[in-house]
């Protein structure tokens, strides 16, 4: 019975311990790039900005795409065995 009680407590420890733990991780470690000292209100003005530039969305509302958002095309395939680019080993004829 006493055994019961002491493995829930240290359960209940273990969660809280682990809890914590998770919250610290989470947190933000951005740092404000500043070379100086900042008043509380530049502080925010950065802030905000940041904030902004983070949620601006990568693609524009009427779903084109911005040029330099395309997908770069592949490089030409290049052989393993003779290390020439065009083909690949199992067409080599190199062998």
């Amino acid at each position: 019975m006493h055994s019961a009680i002491l493995l829930a407590k240290e359960n209940k420890d273990l969660r809280d311990e682990n809890e914590n733990k998770k919250q610290k991780r989470a947190r933000s470690r951005r740092q404000i790039p500043a070379e100086e000292g900042l008043s509380v209100q530049e502080a925010s003005e950065i802030i905000a900005r940041l904030v902004e530039a983070s949620e601006t969305p990568l693609y524009p509302p009427d779903g084109s795409t911005q040029s330099g958002l395309e997908p770069r095309p592949r490089a030409a395939p290049r052989c393993s065995g003779c290390g020439k680019i065009g083909h690949k080993i199992n067409r080599c004829s190199d062998k």
